[in-house]
């Protein structure tokens, strides 16, 4: 059985104190945070190779260069020579006092210099002394199917990538932790909601580590533009939440375990870069946008659509100015398996043509990771709120797709 080396640790980045806090997400919401329901997390895996690789994963809306940028500098200073790759979680009852990307605030300017110093002094904390506790252990994975969790948003009979890949890393009886990729807006609650919470994340990460005793998990967000729990929750509230994400939890817990074949896993990191443009979308866009949501039969779905109109105006001026700019696409390979980071809220269509593309293996999609770029749709979907809020062109949507088909390419997925 394959084996590699890894550490792992989590710590709490909840602000302190936790109220006042503006909330990301969701354009609707009234008010600042009056508290936390539970922790928002930084938890990570570093793996030991040449050149170590170290996995970084936030209880965020998303992740924006000055949150890169911080993690790479702390990173740096406590692990030393390190390839680091930053995904969120996409929870939408996070702070937004991070970001400086408007794209991740409507366009407001919320970020607390207090706040980042807190966050720069936990990352310190959870990096500190990762290298000295690496461990080899054994790496099992499994994928499947999970229903009754997630539909597309907007036609619950439409298909969606709805595999969850699961990777394990066990040493002897003891399992040090586990890489979760699942796509899911974990959206369970509302604008309503005040309350600093991970959402669906957390019951998800609480039930599996508890299944497994597992100390810490990542939970890697994969192609869930269109993704959520619309149609499938019964409420929008914490309860909710435990029982949708008790629910796939007793589904992973079903999903067979095989370990890598080999004594070693070989790891690597490849990156492409792609350079994209952002469009300017014109009144008769917008306009056409609120036919369509006020001609839509599903109240939430007319509102998603008026939201984003709203949105999309706040951050045009954002759009107006920023030119060119380059994206990065990045593949992780740890023997067999695969996983492929991008900006953006991809569609699971993609997430579909590119498991096809790679073939036979193991494939996870994982977005949010890296300076967020809004959604990425494909070139035929239908007016609504995922095409409403993609900012880059049509010419470039189609040279990251394609860089991502060449980015895998690099080194092709064994039978």
């Amino acid at each position: 059985m394959a084996a590699i080396g890894v550490a792992l640790g989590a710590v709490p980045i909840t602000p302190s104190p936790p109220a006042g806090h503006e909330l990301a997400g969701y354009i609707a919401r009234q008010g600042r945070s009056l508290g936390a329901h539970d922790d928002v997390e930084a938890r990570c895996m570093l793996i030991d190779w040449q050149p170590a690789v170290l996995l970084v994963n936030l209880d965020l809306l998303g992740v924006d260069s000055g949150i890169v940028e911080t993690v790479h500098r702390v990173a740096e200073r406590e692990v030393g020579a390190v390839e680091v790759v930053v995904s969120a979680t996409h929870t939408h009852s996070a702070p937004a006092t991070l970001f400086t990307n408007p794209l991740l605030t409507f366009g407001g300017s919320f970020l607390r210099r207090d706040y980042l110093a807190y966050f720069e002094e936990r990352l310190r904390i959870l990096f500190q002394d990762l290298a000295g506790r690496v461990e080899r252990h054994d790496v099992l994975v499994g994928k499947g199917s999970v229903s009754g969790v997630v539909t597309d948003r907007e036609d619950p009979g439409r298909k969606v990538d709805d595999e969850a890949l699961v990777v394990v890393f066990k040493r002897g009886l003891q399992t040090a932790g586990y890489l979760l990729n699942y796509a899911v807006h974990p959206t369970v609650l509302g604008p309503d909601n005040l309350l600093i919470s991970k959402d669906l994340v957390d019951p998800v990460l609480r039930y599996l580590g508890a299944a497994w005793k597992a100390g810490v998990g990542l939970f890697l967000n994969g192609a869930a533009a269109n993704v959520s729990t619309r149609f499938t929750r019964r409420g929008q509230t914490f309860e909710e939440a435990e029982r949708l994400g008790k629910l796939l939890v007793d589904q992973l817990l079903l999903l067979p375990l095989r370990g890598m074949p080999g004594d070693a896993a070989e790891v690597d990191l490849q990156a492409k870069r792609v350079s994209v443009s952002f469009r300017q979308p014109s009144p008769e866009e917008l306009s056409a946008a609120l036919r369509v949501g006020a001609g839509s039969a599903h109240p939430r779905v007319r509102e998603a659509i008026l939201e984003g109109v709203k949105a999309l105006e706040r951050i045009t001026p954002y759009l107006s100015s920023a030119g060119r700019s380059e994206v990065e696409l990045r593949v992780l390979r740890i023997g067999s398996l695969r996983l492929l980071f991008a900006p953006f809220e991809l569609h699971s269509d993609f997430s579909l043509r590119l498991k096809r593309f790679a073939g036979s293996g193991k494939l996870g999609l994982v977005g949010y990771s890296g300076e967020y770029l809004g959604y990425l749709v494909p070139r035929d979907y239908a007016l609504g709120y995922e095409s409403v809020m993609q900012v880059l062109d049509e010419e470039s949507s189609e040279r990251v797709l394609r860089g991502l088909e060449e980015v895998l390419d690099f080194d092709p997925l064994p039978a």
